[in-house]
């Protein structure tokens, strides 16, 4: 996630590393191992706040009861999964978890291999956006409409970008930004 925000507003997010804020949570899911990152925003937790996080998982296989775990426990109302690596195949069965779980799922659409890199979980209501993408980073975004209690949805665009040319990664993430200021929503990257 960017620290970037539509309508004028920036929230604060902050960058973790090797499990400081899940080994501070005391998560039962154990932490972070070494070397992963997450970017937590944490806003007041006022009736109508909301806890975000993204996570490089780096792969969701055999993970994903650790992941609804310490979701629940560190009481994320949204998280954003990276590097999934969900094969289409195993779609049902993690959106059955999920949903047992108390999360409503989403996925990015599939690369070529049949995967998806991205996958947000809420418990917010939501609804996937229609959000034109660059035609090879299709499966790169995860755009999602937030409903919040009285206001307006906000628009969330989960970004996985490309780390093989900076220049490439940064435009992409431009555009992105570019597309959801176009849609005339509060939006955040």
């Amino acid at each position: 996630m960017s620290a970037t925000s539509g309508a004028g507003q920036g929230p604060a997010f902050r960058q973790v590393r090797g499990g400081n804020v899940f080994q501070n949570a005391r998560s039962p899911a154990g932490g972070m191992t070494s070397g992963e990152e997450a970017l937590v925003y944490e806003g007041s937790r006022g009736e109508h706040s909301m806890r975000v996080a993204t996570l490089n998982v780096r792969t969701l296989t055999g993970r994903l009861p650790e992941v609804l775990r310490m979701g629940a426990a560190l009481q994320f109302d949204i998280l954003l999964l990276q590097e999934a690596r969900a094969h289409a195949d195993s779609h049902d069965a993690i959106r059955r978890a999920a949903r047992q779980a108390g999360w409503q799922i989403f996925f990015s659409k599939l690369d070529q291999d049949q995967r998806s890199s991205l996958i947000l979980l809420t418990r917010w209501p939501a609804q996937v956006a229609q959000f034109d993408a660059e035609g090879q980073f299709a499966d790169r975004i995860l755009p999602v409409f937030l409903h919040r209690p009285s206001r307006r949805p906000l628009l969330l665009v989960g970004v996985y970008k490309h780390s093989g040319d900076p220049y490439v990664a940064s435009r992409f993430v431009e555009r992105c930004m570019e597309k959801a200021a176009e849609t005339g929503s509060s939006w955040a990257t």
